[in-house]
């Protein structure tokens, strides 16, 4: 059953950040297991609160250790003071990223900005006048981010590069009165991809820990999360892969059965996602649903035998993973680092004796720690 996502949006809702995120998964990085080429799609993660699935759950999203009370206003701020390059965003692709730089007064017609000539009726006289119309930072509520991902099994370090990002702006046309229909726009691009391994190293210097977030992350493409209603989000600022999933049905079970493996077999250490304490393997095995079944059976002599059969597991039920990452910022380039700390496997699965699979059920396996 594909999921889907019900989106949800009042007007006065004050989100942090987050997060659209495309994703380029990429080989180049040393013993990464996900593919073997470059893969580049689309996800959508919000706040719990805004997000949530057709089969009754909210998306995990939390944030916490937060350094500044909004880093989007932050990031407006910067832009429109002009501190940072800025290149537009309507015809980029995941391939090939638009270098034509955007000014200021590009920026803030983006945001609503400009005038309005407005007729004005003075004693015997009409009369034009040229009013400037409010641009409003807190309509930027999200970002669209370009990571490249790579995880090493033997290692057990899971790797994000943000390559470039986009700040969103959330908003509703003058005569949605009721704030039914929120419209998303990306208003421009920031870019790190041309950045030279000493200016890496300069920016390095400059980081600041902004917050440690927790999200969850679908692992089938985007698109099948958006019912008929909501398609216009998703397409208004989507960078289009219409060819490639978000993982290949070979990259997902390999993410699964290599995490999963580690724990079974005892090379890593398991964590209850909730309380944090320890698992066993025999933990794992339960939730993954590989309870042994004792049945009858008929010997080679006719007689009643008792044996017990191993049960086995589908990779296909992890359908999402949480991640908890440390965001770093840099407050001179806008840069942000991501260092991923975690990850939790996420089962959706159904009872044995719900054979319409009616009625899905979701659990978070357990938590591991990365190097």
């Amino acid at each position: 059953m594909l999921l889907k996502s019900i989106l949800k949006i009042m007007k006065t809702t004050n989100l942090f950040i987050f997060l659209l995120i495309a994703i380029n998964i990429s080989s180049n990085a040393q013993n990464n297991i996900l593919i073997t080429n470059e893969l580049r799609v689309n996800t959508h993660v919000f706040n719990t609160e805004m997000l949530k699935s057709n089969l009754g759950f909210s998306l995990f999203f939390e944030m916490k250790n937060i350094r500044q009370d909004s880093i989007n206003t932050f990031v407006m701020n910067q832009l429109l003071a002009d501190k940072v390059n800025m290149y537009f965003a309507d015809n980029n692709n995941l391939y090939k990223l638009d270098k034509n730089k955007m000014t200021v007064a590009d920026l803030t017609e983006k945001m609503g900005g400009g005038n309005d000539t407005v007729i004005v009726d003075e004693p015997g006289n009409f009369t034009q006048q040229i009013i400037p119309k409010r641009i409003n930072i807190e309509e930027v509520k999200s970002f669209v981010f370009l990571d490249s991902w790579a995880f090493d099994v033997e290692n057990f370090t899971f790797k994000k590069n943000v390559i470039s990002y986009y700040p969103i702006r959330w908003y509703y046309k003058p005569d949605d009165i009721s704030y039914e229909n929120v419209l998303l726009k990306k208003l421009c691009r920031l870019d790190f991809e041309t950045m030279t391994k000493k200016e890496i190293q300069k920016s390095d210097k400059q980081l600041i820990h902004y917050a440690t977030v927790k999200y969850e992350q679908l692992t089938d493409n985007q698109e099948e999360y958006f019912n008929d209603e909501l398609k216009y989000v998703r397409n208004e600022f989507a960078i289009e892969n219409n060819d490639a999933p978000f993982f290949t049905s070979y990259s997902k079970q390999m993410l699964s059965e290599s995490i999963i493996n580690k724990v079974i077999t005892g090379k890593t250490q398991a964590y209850d996602f909730n309380t944090q304490k320890p698992i066993t393997a025999g933990d794992v095995k339960m939730r993954m649903g590989m309870n042994s079944k004792t049945m009858l059976i008929l010997d080679s002599n006719s007689n009643l035998k008792e044996v017990t059969i191993e049960g086995s597991v589908d990779f296909n039920e992890i359908r999402s993973y949480i991640f908890t990452e440390d965001w770093y910022l840099d407050p001179i380039t806008l840069r942000i680092v991501k260092k991923v700390r975690a990850i939790a496997p996420v089962r959706y699965y159904y009872k044995e004796e719900d054979v319409e699979q009616k009625n899905v059920l979701r659990i978070i396996i357990f938590d591991v720690k990365l190097n």
